[in-house]
């Protein structure tokens, strides 16, 4: 209990001086001059998440034996061009993707990072082919680290996503009794609560660095978890990332219908939608509100991932049944706030 307290302090007092130090210096400073969905916070809101959490993960990566080593050399090549965007350093959309993809692909191949399997028997069996793994796993990196990164935008979206999918793990693991990394989930765990509180009151913003080092993380944690879990079916990996992976695909359609570069950011997000409208009804923190409510609606999908892990067809249809809500949800809102 002492070593948490000094942990918990030490986290605090590690996020606020981070803080202090960039703003002071004018480092990393959120600009309400960025694209249109980046727009709702204050200025001097330093965007603290990549340092914060590159410097966290390494030191518990190290300390605790988990994961492998070489994966801090992955999360620091993310940081760096996380770190260049939150810079403002402009770079072409394509140059990134491009680049996102060479930095996933040697991810992949440095950390051994294969997606064993699926129970979708087709995929499968092209799974078992080395080169068609390493084309499937890295693509679906891309999509969670750049669903993760149209998600952001509001408040504790993110943070509180990547909180409950930890949560889960957390449970899960600790409900079969095989739990090797305790300590790791605790710490990790803290730190996250410490960010989402911090970021409720407009203290610190992840940027895009935060959220790379965040959706690498996840991304690794969720196929290595499935992995080597024989107590999990390997649909609960789509239980968990449905939604970040449809936030991507939903985009790019949507760009493509209205002729939309589906490359560059825009306001059509579900959250920039809920944050409309919450503005329409008045709300005096409608950013950490809209992110809220979208924490609390995702609660029970992994109330259900978690009771259901290694049932394949709840899991299955609970997906099926968020997608659905989603769309009917998003074409509803989207259609009230036109006729406003």
């Amino acid at each position: 209990m002492t070593l948490q307290l000094i942990y918990i302090t030490t986290l605090i007092l590690f996020l606020f001086f981070l803080n202090f130090f960039l703003e002071k210096f004018n480092l990393l400073i959120h600009s309400r001059f960025k694209e249109e969905h980046k727009k709702f916070g204050q200025d001097k809101i330093p965007l603290s998440g990549g340092v914060f959490f590159f410097v966290i993960l390494s030191f518990l990566i190290i300390n605790e034996s988990f994961l492998s080593l070489t994966l801090i050399y992955s999360l620091f090549a993310y940081l760096l061009l996380g770190l260049i965007v939150d810079y403002e350093i402009h770079i072409n959309p394509k140059t990134r993707l491009i680049v996102q993809i060479f930095l996933t692909i040697g991810l992949v191949l440095l950390n051994d990072l294969l997606i064993s399997k699926t129970n979708l028997f087709f995929l499968d069996d092209f799974l078992k082919n080395f080169y068609f793994n390493i084309f499937f796993t890295s693509l679906c990196i891309l999509i969670i680290l750049n669903g993760l990164n149209f998600m952001d935008g509001v408040n504790n979206n993110v943070i509180g996503f990547c909180l409950l999918l930890l949560i889960s793990i957390y449970i899960i693991e600790y409900k079969n009794a095989s739990f090797e990394n305790l300590h790791f989930y605790n710490l990790f765990l803290l730190s996250l609560v410490i960010f989402y509180l911090f970021n409720s009151f407009n203290k610190n913003y992840l940027g895009d660095s935060g959220i790379y080092i965040l959706s690498i993380f996840i991304s690794v944690l969720v196929i290595s978890f499935i992995n080597n879990s024989p107590y999990v079916s390997p649909i609960l990996a789509v239980n968990f990332l449905w939604y970040p992976a449809f936030e991507t695909l939903f985009s790019i359609i949507r760009k493509l219908f209205v002729k939309k570069n589906p490359f560059k950011p825009d306001t059509g997000h579900l959250h920039t939608l809920i944050l409309k409208y919450f503005g329409l009804k008045r709300f005096e923190f409608k950013n950490t509100t809209t992110g809220i409510c979208i924490n609390l609606a995702l609660i029970p999908n992994f109330y259900i991932a978690i009771n259901y892990h290694n049932n394949s067809k709840i899991l299955f249809f609970t997906s099926v049944v968020y997608l659905i809500i989603y769309v009917m949800f998003y074409f509803r809102l989207n259609s009230f706030l036109k006729k406003k």
